[in-house]
């Protein structure tokens, strides 16, 4: 027989991986499951031991799998042996009650060296609520995790700690001894801010939205104002098969134009500089307007020349809002006014949420670009064009909004425990104490309001609750058929009041003539909010 070559090697030790929580610190969002790994080498017991205890080693096999009847597990070892096999598979994913069955039987019950028995502890992660919240989880893979168990890999997979292995034929690596007999190695817990309840609905809301409009992808954010913290985040997208699933993380992830939902950042803007406020009147044009060499419309041609910034906002005409922000800012001093309060209202920034892989807000300043500013810039960054950003970013301003004033970051994670005990918590960061005077962001609260009353929204108005909210649509290009595609968006708060969450509802790639954003995206903020209410 060929000689094989086997050498030691210190390897790490498979260590168990922490979990990840709920907010409520007992449901599981992932955790790892233990199994077992059985092989055999068949020429490690002595002739006389295998020769006493191979028939009824194979009857024992054969009533744990019998897939096998017992004289096939006889052929298969005995012919392992001698052909002098060192590596019999047993059996790939062993539970603890099976092991305990498998070490007990002959010649394996005597171990590594006295009967050939291989053991390796392994783990499988497991989702227990399968897709809810599954892409800010994250994955565990070798190759490319994402999500927290990528950002907080290392914690969560623990100190590794290395061990003699053995190299057998075909590059398999083995314990030279029972890893069983070494202590198991934890990694840390992590405990996150998703609500289990919340999450259930924001992604079967999610989910029924998407279906409705066969849309390609989509996804909703619902934060905690007071705090920032995520309480819910799902995104859903098709795969080849046309079946919805969490394959990638588009609120954190996906930078896009926002479209009419910054129009409440021009408000603001306005308001705050004391350019306008919700009375002042401005001019909608019929519908449409030339700023230079481009024509801008409002979704249709209503023919109303002139009403109040609080009515333009309400019905989110892209006219009237562009207009009355050219008019206030069009001048060079005031353009650089004008992208300096953005930045002031946090815009510029990241959402602070602890998961790799998020990208800076593209927002455009006369003096950082230079080359980029054009006449037209500032009237299309009025209604949301030439910038980008994801829906996390956006929703974090309007959290602020909610919040009164007070920019909260994004958070995901509030604790990390080993061993039972919380070595670190972490608190809501208060990113900025206030983004605006409270007068300006009391104004910008009502106009908000206005829009579900008497606006966009009206048609989502609730007889039981007030809240508030801005819708959006964005043309994002064209599809390969010549198709224009539309993003849809609906972003806000509940209860108008008070608040105490805030949302925001993108969905991407629609196509046709439904693809507004009260229509596309407002009844899935809707729906999510009236079961917040029944469970509250």
């Amino acid at each position: 027989a060929k000689k094989e070559t086997r050498y030691l090697e210190w390897r790490p030790l498979k260590t168990q991986r922490g979990n990840i929580y709920a907010d409520d610190g007992q449901s599981l969002l992932a955790t790892s499951v233990e199994f077992f790994e059985i092989r055999m080498d068949p020429t490690a017991a002595k002739a006389s031991v295998f020769n006493k205890g191979i028939n009824e080693l194979s009857i024992g096999l054969s009533a744990l799998y019998p897939k096998k009847s017992a004289s096939e597990w006889r052929s298969y070892i005995v012919g392992g042996r001698k052909k002098n096999k060192r590596y019999l598979l047993i059996s790939k994913k062993v539970d603890h009650k099976e092991y305990e069955k498998i070490i007990n039987l002959p010649i394996l019950k005597l171990g590594r060296y006295g009967g050939g028995r291989i053991d390796e502890r392994k783990y499988q992660r497991e989702k227990p609520y399968r897709q809810l919240a599954s892409r800010a989880i994250g994955v565990d893979r070798n190759q490319r995790r994402v999500g927290l168990e990528h950002s907080f890999n290392r914690l969560l997979k623990g100190e590794e700690k290395n061990i003699p292995t053995m190299k057998m034929p075909g590059g398999q690596f083995i314990p030279v001894v029972n890893p069983t007999e070494y202590e198991i190695i934890k990694g840390k817990d992590i405990h996150t801010t998703i609500n289990v309840s919340m999450q259930d609905i924001v992604h079967n809301e999610l989910l029924k939205g998407l279906t409705e409009r066969d849309a390609p992808r989509g996804t909703a954010v619902v934060m905690e104002v007071a705090t920032g913290r995520i309480v819910a985040m799902s995104n859903l997208s098709k795969n080849s098969k046309g079946e919805y699933g969490e394959f990638q993380n588009f609120a954190v992830a996906t930078s896009t134009e926002p479209g009419s939902t910054m129009k409440a950042a021009s408000v603001l803007a306005l308001l705050e500089h004391g350019y306008a406020n919700n009375k002042t009147l401005v001019n909608l044009g019929g519908g449409k307007r030339k700023f230079y060499d481009h024509w801008m419309y409002d979704s249709h041609l209503h023919g109303t020349e002139e009403s109040t910034l609080e009515h333009a906002f309400a019905i989110s005409s892209n006219v009237g809002i562009a207009t009355t922000v050219n008019n206030a800012y069009q001048k060079t001093k005031r353009s650089t006014q004008y992208a300096d309060m953005l930045r002031q209202f946090g815009l510029h920034e990241p959402s602070g949420i602890e998961i790799d892989g998020e990208p800076n807000p593209i927002l455009k300043h006369p003096k950082l670009n230079k080359g980029d500013w054009s006449g037209t810039t500032i009237p299309w960054m009025a209604h949301g064009y030439e910038m980008s950003m994801t829906p996390l970013q956006v929703l974090r301003f309007y959290n602020a909004v909610a919040n009164d004033g007070k920019l909260m970051d994004a958070q995901l994670v509030t604790g990390i425990q080993a061993d039972r005990k919380f070595e670190k918590t972490f608190q809501p960061k208060v990113k900025k104490d206030s983004i605006a005077s409270i007068e300006s962001i009391r104004e910008l609260q009502s106009m908000l309001e206005a829009v579900v009353e008497r606006g966009t929204a009206k048609k989502l108005k609730s007889k039981y609750y007030k809240f508030a909210g801005k819708t959006g649509t964005t043309k994002v290009g064209y599809a390969g058929n010549g198709e224009v595609e539309y993003n849809a968006s609906f972003v806000g708060y509940w209860p108008a009041k008070e608040p105490q969450y805030s949302m925001i509802v993108v969905v991407y790639g629609l196509k046709g003539d439904m693809y507004y954003g009260n229509v596309a995206a407002g009844p899935i903020f809707k729906r999510t909010m009236d079961w917040s209410y029944a469970i509250h």
